[in-house]
């Protein structure tokens, strides 16, 4: 499993990968399907470069690798187990990696903070992924949360919800 981060900012007078790349993070343009479901403004996916495992704030579980299950999952696409093996391990050493990287969810979180100080609006949305980044899902809900509450509680959100950062 995996998740992914998109983001949506409107009203900000730079360019709003910027303050993702100055805390080492990788914001990247999204569009299409996933991109659809924001509002309207720069939509951005963030992720450490590899995925946003370790940028989602507040569940450090999601970075465990389960091997069982990521085989079962390349095994229905029709992989090869020399493949499978090459997959599995990447996942491993680029999950181990993060456990001696600096806190990047901490890191995400200063650069919506810094966003939104600057007069941005920010929504952030959240899905975890068991298959391909192509599966549907449906937006949950929708949630404002003013800036204090979002650093309070160090940043976390809902999954499949948009959330809404206000100042």
């Amino acid at each position: 499993m995996c998740i992914f981060i998109a983001v949506s900012v409107a009203g900000y007078l730079g360019d709003a990968t910027q303050p993702f790349r100055d805390r080492r993070l990788k914001a990247e343009a999204l569009t299409g399907a996933f991109a659809a479901k924001l509002p309207a403004g720069t939509h951005l996916s963030i992720t450490d470069g590899h995925c946003a495992c370790s940028v989602f704030p507040g569940r450090p579980e999601i970075t465990a690798v389960d091997p069982g299950e990521e085989r079962r999952r390349y095994e229905r696409k029709g992989w090869s187990k020399a493949k499978i093996d090459r997959a599995i391990e990447s996942k491993r050493a680029a999950h181990a990696r993060h456990s001696r990287q600096p806190d990047l969810s901490n890191l995400f979180v200063k650069a919506i903070e810094h966003l939104i100080t600057s007069g941005a609006t920010v929504t952030l949305l959240a899905h975890s992924f068991s298959g391909g980044f192509d599966e549907p899902f449906e937006i949950a809900g929708v949630e404002r949360t003013p800036l204090g509450a979002f650093l309070e509680s160090h940043g976390e959100f809902s999954e499949d919800a948009l959330a809404t950062i206000v100042a």
